[in-house]
């Protein structure tokens, strides 16, 4: 097979292919013709077996239907709904027979042939009883047709038993056909497995065989493949044939001898040997001349670094690598090495205070921005000069300086010192820290510089402000003392100032200034007050504050004024009093005259009408008792017809519980009617039922029409007892109407009972209190007597005492006449205020004439003596 194995790879693959494709084709050409064999014998047993029964099957489905129409047009004789079910019956026959002439096309074997001959002639029997029992039906007579339908029941049964025995024929076709089908399918399928293992062998040698021809090859060069991946490069390949496989495998051993070399360089570059030679060994080489010009750009790149670093070092700051010659991410590296050192830069340039480097001998080798600005030079122009000579501290050129302390001691070192650059004097605190090489020698120092100046002068400023704040607000203090002291005499003057206390020196002497207004305002307040006191206490307050006060101080005037204002409303009340006093107890002392005589003669006029009053008394009783024993009777009378009442709607609730009674018996009735209409259906589905039983329901179609009479005989019974029902219920309503009317006019007795009880016990309530009342006023009387006789003693008394009021009046006077009042418009304030009738009162008082039972006065008398006794028009009553 040698031939075979130098062939090329596509010649190998169709030749495999071809096989296969060619023992497929003939399995596929069995298959297929077995295949179209199978469907023809399955569609002939579908359309001659399947197909049939699906019609007798249906047939026997229409013509149930068609039979119970008819069992329901002979139990339910409604024309309406018997034409309907005409109709039902009809497409139940129609559909048959349309069923019957497709069949007829299907037979093919001799025994369905025989059996459908059978089934014609019980098919025709069937028809005509069936029409007959129609026929009956249509004219009314369903006697006729119930005698008629077990006939055709019987027709019906025998059609059936042919159909169901055609059925069972088709079923055996059907199991013969499918037997046979099953067979031939086992014989076919085994050929055609034969045949398919047949190829599936081939295949699978030829498959094996091809693929260790190509895979074994490919999977040494894999193996290969994968080692030079990992970067092994000490492998070797061998060539087997002449095909691809051998010519790919010759062209991997090249190139493994070419990686070998190239890795070989690489190796020297990665261990940082820049001196290696690479050999280019073509103009298409890519790899070598990359690999030469990575060298070279290294060789380039460590140059500038070592430059860069040499530098930086030294503080040369300024220093940035050379980008010219580099390309791609080698110029990018540069840059951004470029651009690190910018941005470092930039930091200690964004530095807001001055930032140097020097070396060991106070060279400068870097200043920052904010330290050119200082110093009124450019960067570059600083590098070189010393830095002594640029400050010029007062720690320079001296073992204070805190950069050659750095140096020396090699530790940070932080000063505060005085400096003049430019000749500017400046007060500053600088930090030193010391720089080192990489063999860890210091080289030089780094110095941050801090301008402290403003700092230190706002300090001096605080200073000074502070002390000037502590001085004035003491003296205020004083101030504050002597005023709580109640001293009115401040110094409120401002020491002197100067530029830095010019500010606060102005804002105390606004603070001086309103504290000495405030003194002035509060010395008139107090001078103005104690004037008008004094005043007050000479007894003349007429005075009153009428100043310009502010503030919580009007508080103190008005409160002041009013003090005033009651001193005088008071005193002028006492000296109108007074006045009252003395001309009321003259009026006192005259009335008591007065009122002695008349009480003498009240004493006869009372005498006689008590006796009267007796009389009243003993006739108001024997009203009293005369009620009370109305009153029992009215009660008694209230309570029987409260208690008919309470009967009555007893006899109206018991009416109430018989209509309830009625109405839920009427309700079971209308449940037993329903369970009769439903007995009733049910029975008629029972006939049906043994209809569709034939001779064996014989018996069960008898139960079912006893069934039906019972039911039938239940509802009857049923409507009966509900007319029943509902003539009680009527009744009852009658008599619940005519017991509610009698009900209604017993409330309204019971209501007018208890109306006439209540008038007569209120009469009789009335009458015991008049008898009460007249006792007590009897008793009154008696009392009023005696007070009488009381009142005219006790006059002539108060007639003495009105006397000594009246010299006590005139005392009280004198008193309140020391002090100078306000005008007031109360009443006069002297005897002439007296009502110019009240003497003439007394001089009419003994020739009052006697009137009916002892009383002197006519009316208009009264009326003008009720008219004069107030003491004052204006102002009696006040106190």
């Amino acid at each position: 097979m040698k031939w075979f194995d130098n062939l090329r790879i596509k010649s190998k693959l169709l030749f495999c292919f071809i096989t296969v494709a060619m023992y497929t084709a003939i399995v596929g050409a069995i298959g297929i013709s077995d295949m179209y064999i199978l469907n023809d014998k399955a569609q002939s047993m579908y359309k001659d077996n399947l197909t049939p029964i699906g019609m007798l099957s249906q047939v026997i489905t229409n013509t149930q239907n068609a039979r119970a129409t008819i069992i329901l047009m002979l139990y339910d004789n409604d024309r309406g709904k018997n034409v309907e079910r005409q109709k039902i019956v009809d497409k139940a026959i129609s559909d048959n027979n349309a069923i019957y002439a497709e069949y007829e096309k299907l037979i093919t074997d001799k025994r369905e042939s025989d059996v459908y001959k059978v089934f014609k002639e019980n098919r025709t029997k069937y028809r005509d009883k069936r029409d007959e029992v129609l026929k009956h039906i249509k004219e009314g007579e369903l006697k006729t047709a119930n005698d008629k339908y077990p006939e055709m029941e019987a027709a019906r049964a025998s059609m059936a038993t042919d159909i169901e025995t055609l059925i069972a024929l088709n079923k055996t076709f059907a199991d013969e056909a499918n037997i046979s089908n099953a067979s031939d399918f086992k014989t076919q399928t085994i050929i055609i497995s034969i045949i398919i293992l047949i190829t599936i062998a081939l295949a699978i040698g030829g498959g094996f065989y091809v693929a260790r021809l190509i895979g074994k090859p490919i999977k040494e060069l894999v193996e290969v493949s994968e080692k030079l991946a990992l970067g092994e490069v000490d492998v070797n390949v061998e060539v087997k044939s002449k095909d691809e496989i051998g010519q790919l495998t010759g062209s991997f051993a090249k190139m493994i001898s070419n990686i070998r070399v190239q890795a070989e360089e690489a190796n020297r570059i990665a261990s940082g040997d820049l001196n290696v030679e690479v050999q280019v060994k073509s103009d298409k080489d890519i790899l070598s001349k990359s690999m030469l010009q990575v060298v070279e750009t290294l060789r380039s790149l460590k140059g500038e670094i070592n430059t860069l670093v040499d530098a930086s070092v030294v503080g040369r700051l300024d220093k940035r690598a050379d980008i010219q010659g580099f390309h791609g991410e080698w110029m990018t590296m540069i840059s951004g090495l470029n651009s690190m050192l910018n941005t470092l830069v930039g930091h200690i340039d964004s530095i807001p205070t001055p930032v140097m480097i020097i070396d060991k001998d106070f060279t400068i080798q870097y200043m920052n921005i904010k330290g050119a600005e200082l110093l009124a030079s450019s960067q570059s122009q600083l590098i070189g000069r010393k830095c002594y000579d640029c400050f010029k501290t007062s720690d320079c050129h001296t073992s204070n300086c805190a950069c050659a302390i750095a140096m020396q001691q090699s530790r940070q070192c932080t000063r505060e010192t005085d400096a003049h650059p430019m000749g500017m004097n400046m007060d500053i605190a600088y930090s030193a820290f010391p720089l080192r090489d990489e063999n860890k020698n210091i080289i030089g120092a780094l110095e941050l510089i801090m301008d402290q100046t403003a700092v230190k002068t706002a300090s001096r400023v605080a200073k000074k402000q502070a002390q000037f704040q502590e001085n004035e607000v003491e003296k205020l203090l004083v101030n504050i003392e002597k005023l709580a002291q109640g001293k009115l005499e401040c110094d409120i003057s401002v020491a002197a100032t100067d530029e830095d206390t010019k500010a606060i020196g102005e804002l105390f002497e606004k603070i001086n200034k309103s504290f000495g207004d405030s003194i002035e305002t509060l010395s008139s307040y107090v001078s103005d007050i104690s004037n008008t006191l004094t005043e007050m206490a000479n007894g003349n307050l007429v005075v009153a504050l009428n100043g310009d006060y502010r503030g919580d101080f009007i508080e103190i005037k008005n409160s002041l004024n009013n003090i005033i204002k009651s001193f005088n409303d008071v005193l002028n009340d006492i000296n109108n009093a007074a006045s009252q006093v003395a001309l009321g107890s003259r009026q006192m002392s005259q009335s008591a005259q007065v009122l002695s005589q008349g009480s003498t003669e009240q004493a006869s006029s009372i005498q006689q009408l008590t006796a009267s009053m007796e009389e009243i008394s003993a006739q108001t009783k024997k009203n009293a008792v005369n009620a009370n024993e109305a009153n029992e009777l009215a009660l008694l009378a209230k309570d029987d017809a409260i208690k008919g009442n309470k009967e009555m709607n007893e006899m109206l609730k018991a009416m109430a519980d018989i209509n309830e009674s009625s109405a839920n018996i009427s309700k079971i009735i209308k449940v037993i009617d329903e369970i009769a209409f439903q007995t009733n259906i049910l029975a008629l589905n029972a006939a049906v039922e043994a209809a569709r039983a034939g001779q064996h329901g014989k018996g069960f179609a008898v139960v079912a029409e006893e069934v039906r009479n019972l039911a039938a005989r239940s509802a009857n019974a049923a409507k009966e007892t509900t007319m029943l029902i509902e003539g009680s219920i009527k009744k009852a309503e009658g008599g619940t109407k005519i017991a509610n009317y009698t009900a209604e006019a017993l409330t309204k007795i019971v209501e007018g009972v208890t109306k006439a009880a209540a008038l007569v016990g209120d009469i009789a309530v009335a009458s015991n209190e008049q008898a009460s009342g007249i006792a007590q006023v009897n008793q009154g009387i008696i009392q009023v007597s005696e007070v009488t006789q009381t009142n005219s003693a006790t006059s002539q008394e108060g007639a003495a005492a009105s006397e000594e009021l009246s010299s006590q009046a005139e005392v009280l006077k004198e008193m309140v006449g020391r002090f100078t009042l306000k005008k007031s418009n109360s009443a006069a304030n002297n005897f002439n205020d007296a009502n110019p009738e009240v003497p003439k009162m007394f001089d009419n008082a003994p020739s009052k004439k006697k009137g009916h039972m002892g009383t002197g006065n006519t009316k208009s008398e009264l009326d003008s003596i009720k008219a004069k006794i107030l003491l004052s028009d204006k102002e009696f009553g006040k106190y």
